[in-house]
């Protein structure tokens, strides 16, 4: 399990004591000690008798630990602590550091990585040629992935369309098509379609969602569109 440095306190001299958020450690950041403190020759360098902190909550104290080291952890420790104490020896002073732990998401599946439903949709009615168009675009968050788990394109003509008449759909990903729907001639009432492939398709943050569409050629009225609907979890 990693960790990232979160709220600091102080830096203290003295005694005295604070709130702290139940972290899943402590680091300790001394200076100023004074020139005659004892210590041993090792490296790290540990000082003798330049205090302690301690760790409770509005029931008590359980144990203390000694300032002995310049840059000293604490770690882990249980998440009932919610007070810290300190007595620091005279001259020197204490900066503390609550450090909070940040799981290994590779160990977690993605509904167990903040999931959020995602889903996006865009229908047009067209009566006269268009270049290609965008129609819809989704850029994935910073810090998250996107897992697309569905996406349909369709079209749909309430006229007699000619039949050099052409349409198309397109969907991609991160830059490449994965799912496309070109239509020549289509019949009045009819529905056409085109779905996503079944599996797994994941987008990483800042990659995009994109669909596209035209008509090249003679047109009456049609309608067309698509829509895509997914969950996005922590990367």
């Amino acid at each position: 399990m990693a960790y990232t440095i979160g709220a600091s306190h102080g830096p203290f001299t003295g005694n005295g004591s604070f709130t702290i958020a139940k972290p899943n450690g402590i680091r300790s950041i001394l200076s100023g000690i004074p020139s005659h403190t004892g210590h041993d020759g090792s490296i790290p360098r540990r000082y003798f008798k330049l205090g302690r902190m301690s760790l409770g909550n509005p029931h008590g104290f359980q144990f203390s630990h000694g300032l002995e080291y310049v840059e000293q952890l604490l770690y882990p420790v249980a998440p009932v602590w919610e007070i810290l104490a300190y007595d620091i020896k005279d001259g020197a002073s204490c900066t503390f550091y609550e450090l909070i732990d940040v799981p290994d998401l590779t160990l977690k599946q993605p509904w167990d990585r903040t999931p959020l439903g995602v889903g996006s949709n865009f229908n047009v009615d067209l009566t006269a040629l268009i270049a290609e168009t965008t129609g819809l675009t989704y850029t994935v968050p910073t810090g998250r992935k996107l897992h697309v788990s569905n996406a349909e394109l369709w079209v749909t003509s309430s006229v007699a369309q000619a039949a050099a008449t052409r349409v198309y759909v397109i969907l991609s990903m991160s830059g490449v098509r994965a799912s496309t729907l070109w239509i020549y001639g289509p019949a009045p009432g009819q529905r056409y379609t085109s779905f996503l492939p079944a599996g797994g398709h994941i987008l990483n943050a800042g990659q995009v969602l994109s669909v596209v569409y035209a008509a090249t050629a003679a047109l009456a009225t049609l309608s067309l569109g698509a829509a895509f609907s997914g969950y996005l979890f922590d990367a």
